[in-house]
């Protein structure tokens, strides 16, 4: 049995279908798990994965039998960050050990309070962290209140009183710890790098290019950057991260940089960034000891490239003609690493979103 990934996930998580478009083009049978069983899901995973396994729940026992079935042929798990322990738990005595000992190195930091510990202890700049609960105090900071474990947006909020402090911390900490650090003002950028024992071989710098700036949530588009303030902090990020992966480091800049997010498994542009000139595909296989895609075994992303994200980049603000024609130039440009089948699957999905959107609207008026 040729090498195996399996990706966990329920539904539309971009960056892993993306990502599962071009490990299969490199001979990587990528199979996925999915909690969802809607029509269009099911058709998505007859198209882009070799076997598309559907469970009641992300539960141990749940995923245990797909696990079993690929045994040794598995070299990773693609999970989100809230999936993790359930995947290791029924990986036990079923995984290989170093593939068990790098899923709880990727648990370990997916512990957002944990990681930014760590890099403080480096000397890495971090966002001053606030007691909870928040009192009725005149000197009161608005803040970001975060659960243990989150990702794109989910188990964070923006807290600019006490009473939204509090709150937040009430409605999030159902999911275990949960905390608060004080909110910076400044520019949002990203680092983000794949490293395997030979050091870094891939990596790339980005702004977002958005009108919302404010967003929590991944960027329709980004900008990359050729800012060496930001490869120097994101390269020491790494190296205080130590193991072996992709990941993608969130920083804010008030003039001076702090690392304010630490994700490491594929985020939502690393496929879009070949526009840039970095085939984080490449950097993903050789990170687990398999050949890479390309000829180049160090890569760097071109400064100051628009990179559109498919398909998010179709419902940015602005996009001329709309974002039904915004959608089809946006895959058309991108249909050699994207496919076929993974256009046709978004371009319906994104179309569905638009008439619930739509119809949601018109419900409202």
């Amino acid at each position: 049995m040729p090498p195996t990934i399996v990706i966990i996930h329920g539904g539309f998580y971009q960056s892993f279908d993306q990502l599962a478009v071009g490990l299969r083009r490199a001979g990587v049978r990528v199979v996925a798990v999915r909690d969802v069983n809607q029509p269009i899901v099911r058709l998505r995973g007859r198209l882009l994965f070799d076997d598309n396994v559907i469970v009641p729940a992300y539960t141990a026992d749940a995923l245990r039998p797909t696990l079993e079935r690929l045994g040794d042929s598995i070299v990773d798990v693609i999970s989100p960050e809230m999936e993790l322990d359930a995947v290791i738990a029924a990986g036990e005595d079923v995984l290989r050990p170093d593939l068990l000992e790098h899923l709880r190195w990727r648990q370990r930091w997916a512990a957002k309070w944990e990681a930014g510990r760590v890099l403080r202890e480096q000397g890495i700049r971090t966002p001053e962290e606030l007691p909870l609960p928040v009192g009725d105090d005149a000197d009161f900071s608005p803040c970001i209140v975060k659960a243990r474990i989150g990702l794109g947006g989910i188990g964070v909020r923006v807290a600019r009183t006490p009473e939204e402090a509090n709150a937040a911390a009430a409605e999030l900490s159902a999911s275990g710890k949960v905390y608060a650090e004080r909110l910076m003002p400044g520019t949002p950028l990203c680092y983000c790098a794949a490293w395997g024992p030979e050091g870094i071989t891939h990596e790339a710098a980005y702004a977002r290019a958005d009108t919302d700036g404010d967003s929590l949530g991944p960027a329709p588009a980004v900008r990359t950057l050729g800012d060496e303030r930001l490869l120097e902090v994101g390269r020491a990020a790494i190296a205080a991260l130590g193991g072996r992966g992709v990941a993608n480091i969130e920083m804010m800049d008030d003039g001076e940089l702090a690392v304010i997010d630490v994700n490491v498994r594929p985020w939502h542009s690393i496929v879009a960034l070949d526009q840039a000139g970095v085939d984080f595909t490449d950097g993903y296989l050789r990170s687990l000891g398999l050949a890479g895609t390309g000829d180049a075994a160090s890569q760097r992303s071109r400064p100051d490239v628009l990179v559109p994200v498919f398909p998010q980049s179709a419902l940015a603000p602005g996009r001329r003609g709309g974002p039904i024609a915004a959608l089809a130039r946006d895959g058309w440009s991108q249909r050699r690493t994207l496919g076929p089948s993974l256009i046709g699957t978004d371009v319906l999905w994104t179309l569905r979103h638009l008439q619930q959107t739509r119809s949601a609207g018109a419900t409202a008026d």
